[in-house]
């Protein structure tokens, strides 16, 4: 593989259960892009070869030019934002985002989002029951349910 033919593409970072979900969005909307993730041999593999719109992986060692070179990078909630790769990247101008700002983007219903640092899972679980029995079709997406772009 050359890694010009990877310029200017989205590139999702990290294959883990985020990330396989934003590769196939990329793949429903019909939009190439790569992917690349830090381990050697990443779960999710199979799915990714399966990707006619997925024009390359890099697993393992990461060039700095590869990620300097993609039009954005969707980062996995697993993969730390701190990594030097990812801060020459957004020194670099590339723009990083995650599943979640692609999703409410996306999204034409009303998005409720809880965040913090504990009782996330209780909160998510007694919000989805109040809406639910409130007679709304309501689901669950993000660490708890549904990955937000499946």
């Amino acid at each position: 593989m050359q890694y010009n033919e990877l310029k200017n593409l989205p590139c999702v970072f990290g294959l883990g259960i985020s990330g396989i979900s934003a590769a196939r969005y990329f793949q429903r909307i019909n939009q190439d892009f790569f992917v690349v993730d830090s381990r050697n041999n990443p779960p999710s593999v199979e799915a990714i070869n399966e990707l006619s719109c997925c024009k390359g992986h890099i697993f393992g060692s990461i060039p700095s030019s590869v990620l300097l070179s993609a039009s954005v990078i969707v980062l996995s909630p697993g993969v730390s934002p701190k990594d030097t790769l990812l801060k020459d990247a957004k020194s670099a101008g590339v723009k990083i985002i995650g599943d979640l700002e692609i999703f409410a983007k996306e999204c034409r219903g009303k998005i409720v989002a809880i965040t913090g640092s504990n009782g996330k899972s209780t909160v998510t679980d007694l919000a989805f029951k109040a809406i639910q029995s409130a007679g709304k079709k309501v689901q669950i997406g993000g660490n708890f349910g549904i990955p937000f772009l499946d």
